[in-house]
């Protein structure tokens, strides 16, 4: 399987992307479709005029590059506000996203304007022109000019007219109804992700990494541990002091486990389950919050390189050992290339942790006390009393004191640390968001623009039977049955195009079908009463003319 690196990077969150760029087209559509219905409006109330200037001999060409200048002049200046807001957002993006890394971002993390950018919008100018002018241009100014003057009369709606009217509004229903429903998904995703209980205390803590690799053996890296411990918990201004290989929330190694009793494959790993396999100091636990559910913490009787105990998360208690306790059960972690078998005995369960990103927090952890299975690499977790400058001069002068050569790096609060996982969705989230409140002003204002129109059109009909002895009840029912049916027209496959797309988003960021659900009701009652007040409101200002005064409508 062959991809770019961009790509490999991207891995589920490729399905997002294409959902963006999905509703950005849509949105393009959106006010492609107003722009353009604004031209055909205006083209169909002169196309008596057109069709008696052909029937004079004006030749089409011309007819067509007149009407087309309009569309070009518009499209042409919104395009280069767009260009320029477009490189301003870049810009900022730019900014942005380097703060999702801690470590500056990778060679091709690069948001700005070039040629391909260019030429794209180039395309996509010209084609708006196109779509918004020229086929208006060419409907208006083609065809049987006799046709032409025989269809409607004066004040009211020629029948091609009114079935174009009805496809921009049932269109303009479908990509609202798809845009919003995508749009939501999104920020529902980031607001669970951003409040999501990770199972710790990120409150008051700074975190700093270190690294041990200049140890070359087990015995000194625990040594080493141990005296970092135990000065920086005898330094004022910290209260407490927590070291593990991985804090909850961050990135974790991840390992292959064995149950003792149960059967795996012995040709490949993929039979065994996987865990993050955290190492941590003795009661680190506890002073991060995580919760004891049975057994015991760790302890100084578990220290030493031949003790063989093991905590366990809740989650990987009820995968493993449903409707049973797990104390006192054995587990191993598969190595490769190891032919060494330790088996680690369980002595506790604890609350459920969340590693890494949100969206893998079904994943379980088990942890070993970091006098058994050192890393070359800590996470050194400490309970400020004083500001976090003053901490980090501590932190780094006690490391001065033990090792000179062992400095500490992403220095941090606990909360930066963690709100930089979910920063990428919050940011996503915000631009759907602008995306939905976007498709609906452009929806809102096109289905209002369209009905309203229609109906004015109609106003010499409304008139006619109001005289034959219609009620007012009668004819604001008769109106808002047509709304109600080009709101299924439009709506039933707008609600299954943006529910295949929440599906999508929602599977990678586990938000649940519930949701899904929920959102998309909103959203057609959202639009259902926008489709509803676009035709109840025109209709009720028709009706306040008397019918002589209607028939006289122009």
């Amino acid at each position: 399987y062959v991809t770019s690196i961009p790509g490999s990077g991207a891995r589920d969150g490729l399905s997002v992307v294409y959902s963006m760029q999905a509703v950005a087209l849509f949105i393009l559509i959106l006010a492609s479709i107003n722009v353009g219905n604004l031209l055909l409006s205006r083209a169909i109330e002169r196309s008596k005029e057109t069709a008696i200037r052909v029937a004079l001999g004006a030749p089409r060409l011309r007819l067509i590059s007149q009407m087309l200048w309009e569309s070009t002049i518009i499209c042409t200046v919104g395009a280069l506000i767009g260009l320029l807001v477009m490189a301003w957002g870049l810009e900022i993006t730019q900014g942005i996203v380097a703060t999702f890394f801690s470590d500056p971002p990778a060679f091709w993390w690069k948001f700005g304007l070039d040629s391909y950018t260019l030429k794209l919008f180039f395309a996509i100018v010209v084609g708006t022109i196109l779509v918004t002018g020229l086929l208006p241009a060419w409907k208006s100014s083609g065809g049987d000019f006799n046709a032409v003057l025989r269809d409607g009369t004066r004040g009211a709606l020629g029948k091609k007219s009114g079935r174009l009217s009805k496809l921009l509004v049932i269109s303009e229903i479908f990509i609202s109804m798809t845009v919003l429903i995508a749009a939501a998904v999104m920020v529902y995703a980031s607001y669970m992700q951003s409040n999501k209980d990770i199972g710790a205390e990120t409150e008051n803590v700074l975190v700093a990494n270190v690294l041990v690799t200049a140890y070359d053996s087990a015995e000194k890296k625990i040594q080493f541990v141990n005296t970092l411990q135990s000065r920086l918990e005898n330094s004022s201004g910290i209260s407490e002091v927590m070291i593990a290989s991985a804090l909850p929330g961050l990135y974790s190694l991840e390992a292959n486990i064995a149950i003792e009793g149960q059967e795996y494959s012995n040709i490949t790993n993929a039979s065994y389950p996987s865990a993050n396999y955290i190492s941590i100091m003795p009661g680190s636990l506890a002073k991060l919050g995580v919760e004891l559910r049975t057994g015991r913490y760790f302890d100084h009787s578990d220290d030493g390189l031949g003790k063989t105990s093991v905590l366990i998360s809740e989650s990987f208690a009820q995968q493993h050992f449903p409707e049973q306790s797990a104390i006192g059960k054995r587990i191993r972690v598969i190595k490769q290339g190891s032919d060494k078998v330790q088996w680690l005995r369980i002595v506790g369960v604890v609350e459920h942790t969340i590693q890494g990103n949100r969206e893998s927090e079904g994943v379980p952890s088990i942890y070993r006390p970091y006098s058994q299975a050192p890393r070359e690499q800590i996470t050194v977790a400490m309970k400020m009393a004083v500001k976090p400058v003053l901490v980090t001069k501590m932190l780094r002068k006690v490391l001065q004191s033990i090792d000179a050569d062992l400095p500490s790096y992403k220095i941090e609060t606990y909360l930066q640390s963690n709100n930089r996982l979910t920063a990428p969705i919050r940011f996503i989230s915000n631009l759907m968001a602008l995306f939905a409140v976007a498709a609906l002003v452009l929806a809102a204002s096109g289905i209002y623009g369209v009905m309203s129109n229609t109906i004015s059109q109609r106003t010499q009909e409304i008139g006619i039977k109001r005289a034959l002895g219609a009620d007012d009840e009668y004819i604001t029912k008769e109106y808002l049955m047509t709304g109600v049916k080009l709101l299924l027209f439009g709506g039933v496959p707008g609600v299954l195009a943006g529910s295949f797309m929440g599906f999508a988003m929602s599977k990678t960021f586990g938000t649940g079908n519930t949701a899904l659900v929920v959102i998309a009701a909103t959203m057609t009652v959202i639009i259902g009463s926008v489709v509803l007040l676009a035709t109840y409101l025109p209709t009720k200002q028709a009706l306040q003319l008397e019918p002589s005064q209607a028939l006289h409508y122009q």
